[in-house]
């Protein structure tokens, strides 16, 4: 999937998703970058929560546990064209703490 011919040249992250009932799914990230699969991302719970109501199996809030056994809720509301007010809440753990020069980028 990572490099299928319809996501060239840059590739795509991707899911799998198992719908577990109504308000919980269990779901795997593969992330292109780090190319391998990742313990969370809450861009693929916030992508699944929305994509499983959307096709009728869950509904908000749906609670979506990671491959790292962690637990984050992806609260939002319907809309035709996908979700709005969309909200993650979970567990935040800091993973990494560094400092730059603003003048190093500008």
């Amino acid at each position: 999937v990572r490099y299928h011919e319809k996501f060239k040249p840059a590739g795509t992250n991707f899911d799998f998703v198992t719908v577990r009932d109504r308000h919980e799914l269990i779901y795997r990230t593969y992330e292109r970058g780090v190319e391998m699969e990742t313990l969370a991302c809450g861009t693929g719970a916030a992508a699944a929560a929305v994509i499983t109501t959307h096709l009728g199996l869950t509904g908000s809030p749906v609670t979506c546990e990671t491959s790292g056994k962690e637990k984050m809720e992806v609260d939002f509301e319907k809309t035709d064209c996908g979700a709005v007010h969309c909200r993650l809440t979970g567990p935040v753990v800091e993973t990494f703490r560094g400092t730059f020069a603003i003048g190093d980028y500008v």
